[in-house]
């Protein structure tokens, strides 16, 4: 399906879309013969997605799997156009819920991956565990400490900060998951 093809049957914002693709085309014609020559996948630029965070991969067309079930999407690596998702072999139906599945797989990834480094520095740093049972204990029986009255976020990336903690590889909302799982 081409932009010419069926011009007629897009609005502004598309076409001011399509506009800044092939704006944007004319600087990265190279990074789109790569993925071009592929026998199997074709870009279909419209629906192409520019955001600078995908840069890395791209949702395009799968000529086998469009072959057996309509047009589908799969999600590729730019630079190598090894296929890294095609939903378990059946494809997406759009660009965007592509795009949206493969983004949350690479989230839940590096979610749980953050969560499993929280957990190993919690059982390496005892000290600070014993403090955060301290302080959810005072908050729970006082219902306040330090001017801090929930056991939240901004409380345990001070504490983080307090014992000079500011270079772990997670985010201090990971540190509460795992730790509130240890006390189940």
């Amino acid at each position: 399906m081409t932009y010419k093809k069926h011009r007629s049957g897009y609005d502004s914002l598309e076409e001011w879309y399509v506009n800044k693709y092939k704006e944007w085309e004319k600087d990265h014609k190279d990074e789109l013969g790569i993925i071009t020559e592929v026998s199997e996948l074709e870009i279909d630029p419209i629906q192409d997605s520019l955001d600078t965070k995908l840069e890395r991969y791209a949702a395009v067309k799968s000529e086998v799997l469009s072959k057996e079930k309509g047009t589908k999407y799969v999600i590729i690596n730019r630079e190598t156009n090894e296929i890294l998702d095609d939903n378990d072999n059946l494809g997406d139906i759009t660009v965007e819920e592509a795009y949206n599945r493969y983004e949350h797989l690479l989230d839940s990834v590096e979610e749980n991956y953050r969560r499993r480094r929280a957990l190993s520095w919690l059982l390496n740093h005892a000290d600070f565990d014993k403090k955060m049972l301290d302080v959810y204990l005072e908050i729970k029986n006082t219902g306040i400490w330090h001017g801090y009255r929930n056991f939240n976020k901004t409380l345990v990336e001070f504490l983080l900060s307090e014992y000079g903690y500011m270079d772990v590889d997670f985010q201090a909302q990971d540190l509460i998951k795992v730790w509130n799982k240890s006390l189940e």
